[in-house]
């Protein structure tokens, strides 16, 4: 995927978008929208990573592949 799989079908019309950024500037107040950004960062961050892809995780699915196959020994030195 690149950016351009994220564009907009049309043009955002710059009135638009001025008109929704100052209705959320009038229903957030400063603060509160600070603080949920925080929050939101904070929560965000506490989640686990996504295991699927990290070394961790693709050397350990290696070892289970290699010893499925027959070509790594079943111990507990080979699982470290």
């Amino acid at each position: 995927m690149n950016d351009q799989d994220f564009q907009p079908a049309r043009p955002i019309d710059p009135a638009l978008l001025a008109a929704e950024e100052a209705k959320r500037i009038r229903v957030w107040d400063r603060e509160e929208r600070l603080r949920v950004i925080f929050e939101t960062i904070n929560w965000a961050e506490s989640q686990p990573g996504v295991s699927r892809n990290n070394k961790e995780s693709c050397l350990l699915r290696q070892q289970e592949i290699l010893r499925s196959m027959g070509e790594l020994p079943d111990s507990e030195q080979a699982k470290s």
